[in-house]
């Protein structure tokens, strides 16, 4: 059995004969207190009693009303404590009994004694002898030493009997206080036999095990918690000398391993110190590079990357940006770009946001609001790159004001020129319709000069080709008088083809999803490419654009299987000379708009099998919308 299950059966029996003593010594208290409330009013009936006899004898000698009203008054009063009065023994309940007929006969006897006296208020007296008069006082005297002889037994009996219980209250208490100590007689025995026999083996094998002495081991004696310790304890000792077996074992490898720490160390001091001259080049190169970051021209944003590829806080920032957006360098880096942009973007926000998800670089125009509420045009070129094993962005900041200014000038300029160009060439087109009327004029009036008709006819060709030349360079009016966009090269073709009637020529646009920077008369390429395989590829059945992608940007092919360029003239057509037609003034055209966003186009086709015409667009002007090209 567990010690604690014997501590606890042992703290109940303990409880057990604590609440008998207890409760035995109440019940005892109890009954003693009973029994002296009525030895009190035994003590009282005596009292009263004697009064009662004073008050007959005061009667029988002096006679009158008042005794016997104080007779009547205190017999009252015996009666009442008669009544209080209550036992449960049998020869005191007897006594009592006795009392009570000797006190009845006591009233009766008075009242005959008072009738005969006649001191009864308001009757006559009865005539009687002395001689009856006697007999009553004698038998009232009788019963009154009846009375008081019964109350003085009771009162012994009573006082018998709480000397009895008093008795019985030394004995109770006797045995309980005898029965604790044998109690905690059987409590001790039993703790020095199951705890401090045990206790005092452990202590022994502890002592053992102190000096050195492994192999001892505990007896166990019990399935209790001592005995649960001991096995412990032998468990323990054999774990140690297992331990001291392996420590001996391994100290021969220790050493061994010491030696080689020892030699490792000598090699550390020497990393040391390598990595101390690293330490001081690194500061010196981190210097270096803390002047570059601040001194460059351009503002340097390094901030985390969001949700989305959305910028986050600033990490670090240069002094030119904290000069361009007019706060330092401690209250930017409380903040991110975003706080700062206007709602202008050069690009839709989630098209930036995008290409750094996709690509990892974007190029985009915004506008900064700076500390003093005025706002200043930057450009933003913005690379996601790995820093210290965290992805962030890296934006070069430009100020772009000037170039804006700049931008804003040859606007106006190319405006003013449009203008005069327009009404140059309003004039010319008048005056040589003018001219064309009065050569026709002319011709009809010189009806059979052959000679000069042929010269008029000529100078006729000539105004027409001036007027071909006026309408071709109403194309070139336009040309980047807007700035250039982003546009889907497919959509693009088909716009230009829908211009121009190809007839049974079959067509294939294979770009899908492909869009380049351009100029937005991209359109009008589109329309001189397709014009110029219907207009001298001579049997053109088909037409095909479609595109490739190399590490230079992306190449669009627009080819036919019409009779192709003369090797020697493919040199030519993108070029203008003296004598150059019209269509080829056209390609001329085409090369001019492609040229504005660094776009070149060449003819790689060969002779007799149809024209190919291969326009480069460098990389960062071309995308495709939905792939992660």
């Amino acid at each position: 059995m567990k010690i604690k299950t014997q501590v606890r059966i042992s703290l109940i029996i303990f409880v057990a004969l604590a609440a008998l003593i207890i409760f035995s010594v109440y019940t005892i208290s109890s009954q003693f207190s009973d029994l002296e409330k009525k030895q009190q009013i035994i003590d009282r009936i005596e009292t009263s009693s004697f009064d009662l006899y004073y008050l007959e004898n005061d009667y029988i000698v002096h006679g009158g009303i008042q005794p016997v009203e104080r007779w009547y008054a205190k017999y009252a009063t015996l009666t009442a404590q008669y009544q209080e009065l209550t036992v449960n023994n049998p020869s005191q309940q007897a006594v009592l009994n006795d009392i009570f007929v000797h006190h009845r006969d006591l009233n009766t006897s008075f009242s005959n004694l008072v009738a005969v006296a006649g001191d009864v208020k308001g009757k006559e007296p009865i005539g009687a002898s002395q001689e009856l008069k006697e007999f009553y006082v004698s038998t009232l005297a009788g019963q009154m030493q009846t009375l008081l002889s019964r109350s003085s037994e009771l009162s012994e009996l009573v006082k018998t009997e709480a000397l009895e219980l008093k008795q019985r209250m030394i004995l109770v208490i006797s045995f309980s206080i005898g029965l604790l100590m044998l109690f905690v007689l059987l409590i001790y025995l039993f703790i020095n036999r199951s705890v401090l026999i045990s206790i005092s083996a452990l202590q022994r094998g502890s002592e053992r095990v102190g000096l050195g002495d492994l192999d001892t081991k505990i007896e166990i004696t019990s399935n209790d918690e001592l005995g649960t310790l001991s096995l412990a304890f032998n468990d323990m000792s054999t774990s140690l000398k297992n331990s001291r077996t392996l420590l001996l074992a391994s100290n021969v490898e220790l050493e061994r391993k010491n030696q080689e720490l020892m030699a490792a160390n000598v090699q550390l001091t020497v990393a040391e110190k390598e990595l101390k001259s690293q330490f001081y080049a690194l500061a010196e190169s981190e210097e270096k590079f803390r002047g570059i970051f601040d001194h460059i021209n351009d503002g340097l944003h390094i901030h985390e990357i969001g949700p989305g590829c959305k910028p986050g806080k600033f990490l670090e920032i240069n002094e030119v940006a904290c000069r361009m957006l007019q706060y330092t360098r401690e209250e930017l880096l409380d903040y991110g770009p975003l706080d700062f942009v206007t709602d202008f973007h050069s690009r839709p926000l989630d098209e930036i946001t995008g290409e750094l998800s996709t690509i990892g670089h974007s190029i985009f125009e915004t506008e900064h609001r700076r500390k003093d509420g005025t706002v200043l045009p930057v450009e933003v070129n913005t690379h996601v790159v790995i820093l210290q094993g965290k992805r962030v962005a890296v934006g070069v900041v430009r100020d772009i004001t000037e170039r804006k200014f700049m931008e804003a000038t040859l606007l106006k300029v190319n405006l003013k020129l449009n203008v005069i160009s327009q009404l140059t060439r309003k004039d010319l087109s008048n005056q040589t319709f003018v001219l064309s009327s009065y050569l026709e004029l002319a011709q009809n009036q010189l009806t059979g000069q052959d000679p000069v008709i042929v010269t008029l006819q000529k100078g006729a060709d000539a105004v027409r080709l001036i007027q071909e030349t006026i309408e071709y360079s109403k194309d070139y009016q336009d040309m980047g008088a807007k700035p250039p966009t982003w546009q889907n090269v497919k959509m693009t073709m088909l716009f230009g083809l829908s211009h121009i009637f190809i007839g049974n020529i079959q067509h294939s646009l294979e770009t899908e999803n492909l869009e380049i920077f351009a100029d937005p008369l991209l359109e009008k390429v589109c329309q001189r490419l397709f014009e110029n395989s219907v207009k001298h590829g001579d049997h053109v059945t088909r037409i095909r654009v479609w595109h490739s992608v190399t590490p230079e940007g992306a190449t669009i092919v627009f080819e036919d299987d019409g009779v192709g360029i003369p090797q020697e003239k493919k040199a030519q057509i993108f070029l203008r000379s003296d004598g150059t037609r019209a269509s080829r003034g056209s390609l001329i055209f085409v090369r001019e708009i492609l040229d504005i966003t660094g776009i070149t186009i060449t003819e790689t086709g060969e002779p007799g099998k149809g024209a190919r015409f291969e326009m480069m667009v460098p990389k960062g002007a071309w995308r495709s919308i939905g792939n992660d090209t």
